[in-house]
């Protein structure tokens, strides 16, 4: 129990996944918030530390991994704001490795699993329309037998729509990434996907849909785009594409998971007073 080990000095570190609140409309962090303090006030203190409820304003760290997720720990579960860290998420040394092995693909790639979240059968239709080879990598998470992903199946052409099943070698994925002449992601909601930083780790340029959480992580360093049943996101496509072609470069720093490791190190090193 966090209230036990606070009274017997133990230190309160906390590291936890928010990607999908912190997705959600400001006015519903509020909500929550406002929520959290009503039953405060309903349970007592002690009661409502019981539940969990209270911890993040009693910790010493509290580790988000992205900023966007700091703000929603903050802003929804009181953390202070000094003792709030952001260590982004890592990818494997095989990713920054210049030189590698190569798998030639002109087109790009689309990682993920056939559902209807990653909107995978309205981007394979959008890259028919708009000609774009799409080469799709991920498996059906509802089994073959699944009637959005026998739809996705019925529009593998070959030409401009290809599907790879799931690719378990990272190695494999590596050389992908530095074979495609980009990475798009278009999907109806996303936290923190590896792939993508999987691919600026390769020098893969990167298009994923103008989710409010991404924007908020990558900034201006990558390109964004409409749902796939948008009207404009056809153009968007083709635009994408051509850039890839004629050498678009995307700049963002990387961590490996050693870096990662480092930097939650030197958090423990802080609140332990260590040099």
């Amino acid at each position: 129990h966090w209230q036990y080990a606070r009274r017997q000095g133990f230190k309160l570190v906390i590291s936890e996944l928010h990607a999908l609140g912190a997705m959600r409309p400001h006015w519903q962090w509020l909500l929550r918030c406002y929520m959290a303090q009503v039953l405060r006030c309903a349970l007592g203190s002690n009661l409502y530390g019981s539940f969990g409820a209270g911890l993040y304003p009693a910790c010493d760290a509290a580790v988000a991994v992205t900023p966007q997720e700091a703000e929603y720990m903050r802003i929804v579960f009181g953390a202070p704001t000094d003792k709030l860290f952001c260590i982004t998420n890592g990818v494997e040394d095989l990713f920054l490795t210049r030189g590698g092995s190569s798998e030639e693909f002109n087109g790009l790639l689309y990682i993920g699993y056939i559902c209807e979240r990653k909107n995978s059968v309205a981007v394979a239709e959008a890259a028919r329309y708009a000609q774009v080879p799409i080469k799709f990598i991920g498996d059906a998470p509802f089994g073959k037998n699944d009637v959005y992903f026998n739809k996705f199946k019925s529009l593998v052409d070959n030409r401009y729509v290809f599907w790879v099943g799931e690719i378990t070698q990272r190695e494999r994925l590596a050389a992908m990434l530095r074979g495609a002449r980009g990475l798009l992601l278009a999907s109806r909601s996303e936290a923190s996907p590896l792939s993508i930083l999987e691919a600026l780790a390769c020098k893969c340029p990167v298009m994923v849909s103008a989710l409010r959480n991404l924007r908020a992580y990558y900034g201006d360093a990558i390109c964004y785009c409409h749902q796939p049943e948008h009207p404009s996101f056809s153009k968007e496509l083709q635009e994408f594409y051509i850039d890839c072609k004629n050498g678009l470069q995307q700049n963002f720093p990387v961590l490996t998971w050693n870096d990662v490791g480092r930097e939650y190190f030197r958090v423990y090193q802080k609140i332990l007073g260590m040099k």
